[in-house]
């Protein structure tokens, strides 16, 4: 089968990696990440959690990503830049637009390892919102800033 751009229109998930050779691959990433090996077991999620609560600095969400930069630099203060706002990794190079996925693909499957770990991740996100008082709202300033407004 002749090669497949990553971006070209005729590309398919299905004509990359099935859904077994996805999970084989990348399944289990963000806690082997954390944890320091791959593959990453039930068995590693206490410590990837531990770590993550005790270990990390910062934790941001890329689908909060104007969020998790103003709470960057309300918590370690710095300007914000135009650059920290830029997508460098659009679902679409040729026009440089972003799209939600389409997880249909995965067929209700759920990375019973990374998820809670991205789980947790979330819940000190959505925490250091509120303990820093962050929110769109009050992030008008870093937003100015970086002339994203």
């Amino acid at each position: 089968e002749p090669y497949i751009g990553i971006c070209a229109e005729n590309r398919t998930p299905e004509r990359i990696l099935s859904l077994d050779e996805f999970k084989s691959k990348w399944a289990h990433w963000a806690t082997g990440q954390i944890v320091g090996h791959l593959p990453a077991t039930l068995a590693d999620v206490p410590v990837a959690l531990q770590r993550l609560r005790e270990g990390f600095a910062f934790v941001g969400l890329q689908e909060e990503w104007d969020l998790s930069v103003c709470l960057f630099h309300t918590k370690f203060g710095g300007p914000c830049r135009n650059l920290e706002f830029l997508d460098t990794r659009p679902s679409d190079r040729a026009t440089g637009n972003t799209s939600e996925y389409d997880t249909s693909i995965l067929d209700g499957w759920v990375d019973e390892i990374d998820g809670p770990v991205y789980t947790e991740a979330q819940r000190l996100f959505y925490d250091d919102l509120k303990r820093y008082g962050v929110s769109h709202e009050t992030c008008q300033a870093c937003y100015q800033e970086a002339n994203v407004a």
